[in-house]
């Protein structure tokens, strides 16, 4: 069945620096709502196509003790499931339609923050509900100073936004599957008066899947084929990085997708990030303009700087700069030489694959010891874990595990390591 392609209109609005790794209704358990939503998710497939690919999300996740390569390629697994061709049920894929056929992918019918914390606090109501075409996004970053929060973002948790080397602000969409969904609706803290009344502890059932996403504007010279595209309207700003009023129709390449998922026994989840293999390379060499890296800001040590005046939020340019000046990047941690096999071996099965064959995985990092009482943490493994595009500005001590082991709805109540709730709502009164 052919597929309507999906518009997006994307904002902005500006993140506190650190926001997000800053130190009533019925209750529904987890053992009842996991039972509930695998089955009808129909996520624990009995085999994968191969070691790299799957069509169904897999369940077989390797034992703590595994090798960065075995969990490598349960991360290219769970990449190449969320981008089959979704199937007419919200979050299941269509397994007929080949690997790479469509934008219209798995992890992108999954439920943007939007669609699960309404504007008015209300439920949002049943999973499967339509995709709104015409989806109106009004911000470019995870949460405002007055705490008004927003489906798609231009910043980041830490450091501001991020500028191609078009002039372009890249932008970023979070979404949950249907697992976490129902488990936030059935336990009616799908608004802040019930996230916060809520008195059992936050603790997501099995299977519970989150993507973040970074996309960039594509321009004449882009070589769109190489990238998982979607049409956009966009919102446009100033010189200071305020929104005009006015947006734009473009084209949107997606540069990077972090997966996170509350793996069967990793209570701390496994988290997996990709890149499109052109984010920091020279591209000028193949006639084809620069995502993010320049070689004059590569070479003189000015890459990887925050565009914040002093790092202070919010945001405004740094002296001698505007919003729409490049924030030129390098990777400060290379990726490891077992997950480049890995790649490598993924992507040379990928290669008829269209864009798939374009995209790279950084790292999977997940707990070394993920059921000790007396390490909570798990040991975060490797410690780093980096994109270059959603932790621009502080690769070096990037760690997804340990910024969101602070993920809590108030002061005293931990999230498990959710930051979804940042996004709830107060009760609109009548």
């Amino acid at each position: 069945m052919k597929r309507t392609p999906l518009y997006l209109a994307i904002g902005a609005v500006v993140l506190p620096a650190l926001y997000a790794c800053a130190p009533g209704a019925q209750q529904v358990s987890n053992q009842q709502a996991s039972s509930q939503q695998v089955s009808s998710q129909q996520i624990e497939s009995a085999t994968v196509d191969s070691d790299i690919i799957s069509c169904e999300f897999p369940k077989d996740v390797p034992a703590a003790n595994a090798s960065q390569a075995e969990f490598d390629r349960y991360s290219w697994r769970m990449f190449t499931a969320l981008n089959q061709a979704a199937g007419d049920y919200r979050g299941t894929p269509d397994c007929a339609q080949p690997l790479g056929s469509t934008s219209n992918t798995v992890w992108r019918s999954y439920k943007q923050v939007g669609e699960i914390f309404l504007e008015d606090g209300s439920s949002p109501g049943p999973w499967n509900s339509a995709i709104n075409q015409q989806q109106v996004w009004s911000s470019i970053s995870k949460v405002s100073e007055d705490g008004e929060t927003a489906e798609s973002t231009i910043n980041q948790p830490v450091g501001g936004w991020l500028t191609d080397q078009q002039g372009n602000p890249t932008y970023y969409q979070i979404a949950a599957n249907e697992v976490s969904y129902n488990y936030i609706v059935n336990n009616g803290i799908y608004n802040k008066e019930g996230a916060e009344s809520f008195s059992q502890k936050i603790n997501f059932p099995d299977y519970s899947v989150e993507t973040k996403a970074s996309w960039r504007i594509m321009e004449p010279g882009d070589d769109q084929s190489r990238y998982l595209t979607t049409p956009a309207t966009v919102e446009t700003f100033n010189d200071e990085g305020d929104k005009r009023g006015v947006t734009k129709e473009v084209v949107l390449g997606l540069v990077g997708l972090h997966i996170i998922t509350k793996a069967k026994g990793y209570p701390q989840w496994v988290w997996a990030t990709f890149e499109q293999v052109d984010n920091v390379t020279d591209q000028s060499v193949y006639g084809r303009p620069n995502s993010y890296f320049n070689l004059e800001a590569a070479n003189d040590g000015t890459a990887n700087q925050s565009p914040c005046k002093n790092h202070n939020f919010p945001c405004k340019p740094r002296p001698g700069t505007v919003f729409s000046t490049p924030d030129p990047l390098t990777r400060l941690t290379p990726i490891a030489a077992e997950t480049g096999a890995v790649n490598k071996e993924a992507q040379t099965e990928l290669s008829a694959n269209k864009f798939m064959q374009y995209y790279e995985l950084v790292t999977t990092q997940r707990p070394k010891y993920p059921n000790d009482p007396g390490n909570p943490s798990g040991t975060p493994t490797p410690a780093v874990s980096a994109n270059t595009t959603m932790e621009s500005y502080i690769q070096p001590v990037s760690s997804c595990m340990d910024c969101h082991s602070t993920a809590a709805i108030q002061p005293g109540q931990r999230s498990d390591f959710s930051f979804l709730f940042l996004h709830a709502k107060s009760v609109k009164q009548p």
